[in-house]
């Protein structure tokens, strides 16, 4: 998987800023466990030419890993390679503050949940606590200069919600939905106006 992203990821055109996208790819527990992760991705970006800093890999908090010490150490390695490392679905799962204060990321994914809260007009405690542990979050993150992204933005009041908590970065439905790479290459060439 990680070697079709990366393959992918080097055909894809600059965005109009000059920037170029970037790809996410997902670790599980098991890849996370394996000694040869290091290698199997350092490798991966040599053989694809894919720059370091457009590989995002993405860790799901959790209380299973077994080994915290050496995916601290591989994850370090592979940001000193120039890879970037996301926390995802931040705010869900298990002992959230200390996952941040442990492992070496360089963008939290604020979980999908505190997104659809930022707007449920039925539910005004729901909605308060998740702007206010969405203005948190960005605040953490302004702090530890680490960058925040709203996960599941679906609407246009959910991202307004998001703008207004200081969270410049989202994704979700809103903006599109999952397809194929020859939908992808096509919205990334197509002209802008």
């Amino acid at each position: 998987m990680l070697r079709s992203a990366c393959t992918e990821a080097v055909t894809w055109p600059p965005l109009p800023d000059g920037t170029t996208p970037h790809v996410a790819v997902n670790l599980s527990l098991t890849t996370l466990d394996d000694s040869g992760l290091f290698e199997a991705v350092r490798a991966t970006l040599v053989e694809t030419g894919l720059a370091p800093d457009r590989l995002h890999l993405e860790v799901v908090e959790t209380r299973a890993l077994r080994d915290l010490p050496r995916v601290i150490e591989v994850l370090s390695a592979l940001r000193h390679l120039g890879v970037r490392v996301s926390l995802d679905d931040f705010g869900t799962g298990y002992s959230t503050l200390s996952w941040l204060h442990e492992l070496p990321v360089d963008r939290i994914k604020v979980d999908r949940a505190f997104t659809a809260g930022t707007t449920q007009a039925h539910d005004e405690r729901r909605q308060r606590t998740a702007n206010a542990v969405l203005r948190g979050v960005v605040g953490v993150g302004r702090e530890l200069e680490v960058e925040v992204l709203a996960e599941g933005v679906e609407t246009a009041d959910q991202l307004a919600a998001v703008h207004a908590a200081g969270c410049l970065l989202v994704q979700g439905y809103l903006l599109g939905r999952p397809g194929p790479p020859e939908v992808l290459r096509a919205l990334l060439s197509a002209p802008q106006g």
